[in-house]
């Protein structure tokens, strides 16, 4: 199958199927796993494949910037549960405000940050039907340093073979923790 084979990819930045892998591998078999909208959420809906994980997403109004905050709210809930936030960049960028609330109240979270320096979603279908790109790019600040002035442990993954180990550390870091993971602009097979 080809989302298999994405997720074997070794290409840095990382393709979103091997980065949906190492999470897949990385997070606990009964984690709360919170999921912005955008690209990102298509990407886990491709190939994250669940165990007893709870998924949470914005179904019905499909709101960016879902990720974090629904995060925050699972661990104030059940704060024995691994909670874990996979995010786009631009869905981060309009609750970055939100850090400070997972600092304020010391919660142990884990946020997983897809950044491609695009509202990808919106590109894709701009290109799929042969318009001109707009407004798709965004100038991200460094997610590690904001992260890390927000009183976070934030780490970055530099190559393909340490994504697991990365993102192992950060789950298993007390308090809030960032992954910020540098993801290559792919394209779902439809839109090619």
């Amino acid at each position: 199958m080809e989302n298999e084979q994405e997720g074997k990819a070794t290409d840095y930045p990382l393709h979103p199927s091997r980065i949906v892998r190492g999470i897949e591998k990385s997070v606990a078999k009964n984690a709360i796993l919170t999921i912005d909208t955008g690209d990102v959420t298509v990407w886990m809906n491709r190939n994250f494949r669940q165990s007893n994980q709870n998924i949470f997403f914005s179904g019905y109004w499909r709101s960016m910037g879902f990720g974090l905050p629904a995060a925050i709210a699972a661990k104030m809930e059940k704060p024995e549960e691994q909670v874990v936030a996979i995010v786009g960049d631009g869905g981060l960028e309009m609750v970055l405000a939100d850090l400070l609330t997972a600092t304020r109240y010391n919660l142990d979270i884990t946020v997983i940050v897809f950044n491609n320096g695009s509202l990808q979603m919106e590109s894709d279908k701009i290109q799929a039907a042969g318009l001109k790109e707009i407004g798709t790019k965004l100038t991200n600040p460094d997610f590690v340093k904001i992260a890390e002035a927000c009183g976070w442990k934030a780490f970055r993954v530099h190559d393909e073979d340490k994504l697991e180990s990365v993102i192992q550390s950060a789950i298993t870091s007390a308090g809030p923790s960032l992954v910020d993971i540098p993801t290559a602009q792919a394209f779902f097979p439809e839109t090619e």
